[in-house]
């Protein structure tokens, strides 16, 4: 499904670990311009340190935006 849009997307993303390293996770949630939701999406990372789950998360969500066709994030 492509989704076509001309106003902005808001994405917020998060990443994190219990310890440097430790069990880390990520997860992100994104809105359009009007509040509608968008989507959402989580991921267990297994042993990793924060600055790497802030990063999948930021990869993650701007792939999937790619692949949505969201140009005005």
């Amino acid at each position: 499904m492509r989704v076509s849009f001309t106003r902005l997307v808001k994405i917020n993303t998060d990443g994190v670990a219990r310890d440097y390293p430790g069990l880390a996770a990520c997860g992100s949630i994104s809105r359009g311009s009007m509040r509608e939701f968008i989507g959402a999406f989580y991921a267990f990372l297994d042993v990793q340190t924060a600055l790497v789950a802030e990063l999948h998360g930021v990869i993650y969500v701007l792939d999937e935006a790619q692949k949505l066709g969201l140009t005005n994030v």
